[in-house]
């Protein structure tokens, strides 16, 4: 018993270690990209995050899970309930969550992009507000929306369940998002010199 629990535990570290040095190697190709950039002075004014990279990776998924969570009972309601056309008081609200379906979802199509061009931990202002930031107001806003809609259509006799979900989607995007978004510091901070 003793052994299988000793090799277990050497498996989980080996493990841990293994997508460390993988989130360090994307860490140092970012690092890379922007040493090459400064030595062609086209750095300009960046913003590093500064979160752990662990931390980057376990928030990222949980942002991930809302953000999905939010595109996929968003569409759900949005394809039932037909945009309200009957009632136009909903529709505007209906109208406002595809907005902010929208955005969230430009937000991490921008993310990915930054990703692929390793210019996602060190990023441009602008860079920084269109991936996360556009991504964590997509999911306040359309979590606030959610609930007006809610309330709405309980108010006509309606029950909207796929609002509860949207509405649990949009607020983890966001709490989770946020720090992210939040460890972004002025300048150009690399590994090295973060503790």
């Amino acid at each position: 018993m003793g052994r299988r629990n000793t090799k277990m535990y050497k498996e989980r570290m080996s493990m841990k270690s293994s997508i460390r040095l993988k989130l360090h190697h994307k860490r140092i190709l970012t690092e890379k990209k922007i040493r090459q950039l400064e030595k062609e002075n086209k750095a300009e004014q960046r913003y590093t995050a500064t979160i752990s990279d662990i931390h980057f990776l376990i928030t990222g998924l949980l942002c991930d899970v809302g953000w999905i969570t939010h595109l996929i009972f968003e569409i759900k309601y949005l394809n039932q309930y037909h945009f309200h056309l009957e009632n136009s008081h909903i529709f505007i609200f209906d109208i406002l969550s595809l907005i902010t379906l929208i955005m969230v979802n430009v937000g991490i199509i921008y993310t990915i992009y930054l990703n692929i061009i390793h210019e996602k931990e060190i990023a441009l202002r602008c860079q920084k507000n269109l991936s996360f930031g556009m991504t964590i107001t997509g999911g306040l806003l359309s979590g606030i929306i959610a609930l007006i809609q809610l309330w709405l259509t309980s108010i006509i006799g309606r029950n909207a369940i796929e609002c509860v979900f949207v509405i649990a989607g949009g607020f983890i995007n966001f709490i989770f998002g946020l720090p992210i978004f939040l460890s972004f510091k002025k300048g150009i901070i690399y590994s090295d010199e973060i503790k």
